[in-house]
């Protein structure tokens, strides 16, 4: 499942470095933009994976307004949007009800992206809730 995540440019005299407010810690850098960008997508996909072998929560993206305080209080950054796919993990069977309809629908639309009725609501609940 994709997730994009804000990140923070610092612009220096021969690197540009860039962090993650959602992931303490989580640091990379590069020769200019297109290599910090491509560096901090690697380094935040390693930071997730540890994250997971940890059994630690992903967290959702913050909000815009907690990442504008994160510049406030750090200033001289660019924001930037990185996309990472997050592992799905472990799955579990769950009981629900939903309207026939609905149902319907969404079993249409599974077809249609060659997908199934469990993959297409999950990536719904995740994309709603983030």
């Amino acid at each position: 499942m994709e997730r994009v995540y804000q990140s923070i440019l610092y612009v220096e005299d021969s690197a540009v470095g860039i962090c993650f407010p959602d992931f303490p810690g989580c640091i990379s850098s590069g020769d200019n933009l297109e290599n910090a960008l491509k560096n901090g997508r690697e380094a935040l996909e390693l930071h997730i994976e540890g994250m997971l072998e940890d059994k630690e929560d992903i967290p959702l993206s913050s909000n815009a307004s907690l990442i504008l305080d994160y510049m406030k209080e750090n200033p001289g950054g660019m924001l930037a949007l990185v996309t990472v796919e997050i592992p799905e993990g472990r799955s579990k069977r769950v009981d629900i009800t939903i309207p026939e309809f609905l149902l319907a629908k969404v079993d249409r639309k599974a077809r249609e992206e060659h997908s199934n009725r469990s993959k297409l609501i999950a990536r719904s609940l995740a994309s709603y809730i983030s």
